[in-house]
């Protein structure tokens, strides 16, 4: 069982991610979401008093919260295994929801995003408390699924094998077609290598899809590793999740998000303070998987 935590409220964001996650429960098996709202009230609690004044004024607005939540649910008529009812909290909406996600055992935390798209919002978001000390994977939901396509995109440092375990671990790629991009950031505009699984051969460098992986050891360059070994276990993995196209690929980031235009969904290892594709997370319009 997959237990995951969806964020509401009622808003365009949330709508989008209800119907998103309508889709992927068809992906994951047995799928259990609790939704999760946090109500921050115009006036602070110090001021309404103490005892049952404040208790009463506090149950008045966890019920509007709860009333929110179930008239989002209505009006979206979707359907999928809850975990229970919502759950509903008061204050700060980053701080509540970590401790919801800390205190209990989830494997993905959900959350619609329609705010501008580019790299300072991006950025923001991913470096706040919530983003870097959610102890599970992030699912930002920005669009409905259209294609059923995914891509895992990957660069130097990335360790391949874990983003396609833990991937794998959530997602059925049977039921939907996955690609892998490894990309490589120039200083230029100049793309030297676009290879699929049937086009190996022709690129003229590796026969094979095994041997690009042997002899490109890239993937995992901040790590000491056992060569052979590591590829082997990373094919396996790879295999696992029945890649349907892999492409090696050099250039500037200005051509990174042109690449992710026809997917629905792009999944990442969470992305360091100056990776070359934060900008390319930032702007597609693909929902975006973050694992850790």
């Amino acid at each position: 069982m997959i237990n995951g935590a969806l964020y509401l409220d009622e808003d365009l964001a949330s709508h989008i991610a209800l119907k998103f996650v309508d889709h992927l429960r068809r992906l994951v098996d047995d799928l259990r979401l609790q939704m999760i709202h946090v109500v921050r009230p115009d006036i602070k609690p110090q001021s309404v008093g103490y005892g049952w004044v404040r208790r009463t004024w506090e149950n008045g607005v966890l019920e509007n919260g709860m009333s929110t939540i179930t008239r989002l649910l209505k009006t979206e008529n979707v359907q999928f295994p809850s975990s229970g009812p919502p759950k509903v909290f008061m204050g700060n909406k980053d701080k509540e929801t970590l401790a919801e996600l800390t205190n209990n055992i989830y494997d993905l935390f959900i959350e619609g995003d329609q705010s501008s798209s580019n790299t300072k919002d991006f950025h923001k978001r991913i470096n706040s408390v919530l983003y870097k000390k959610a102890p599970c994977p992030i699912l930002i939901v920005r669009n409905q699924v259209k294609n059923n396509r995914t891509v895992l995109l990957a660069e130097e440092g990335t360790n391949i094998r874990q983003l396609a375990d833990k991937f794998g671990r959530l997602i059925h790629s049977d039921k939907l077609s996955v690609d892998l991009i490894f990309y490589k950031a120039l200083q230029n505009n100049n793309w030297d290598r676009y290879m699929s699984a049937a086009t190996f051969a022709e690129a003229g460098e590796f026969e094979t899809a095994t041997e690009f992986l042997q002899k490109d050891n890239s993937f995992q360059k901040n790590e000491k590793f056992d060569e052979a070994s590591l590829d082997s276990e990373t094919l396996a993995s790879l295999d696992k999740i029945k890649l349907n196209d892999m492409r090696f690929i050099s250039g500037a980031t200005d051509n990174l998000p042109v690449l992710l235009k026809d997917y629905d969904l792009v999944a990442s290892a969470f992305p360091a303070r100056k990776c070359p594709h934060l900008e390319a997370l930032a702007s597609t319009n693909a929902s975006v998987m973050l694992f850790k």
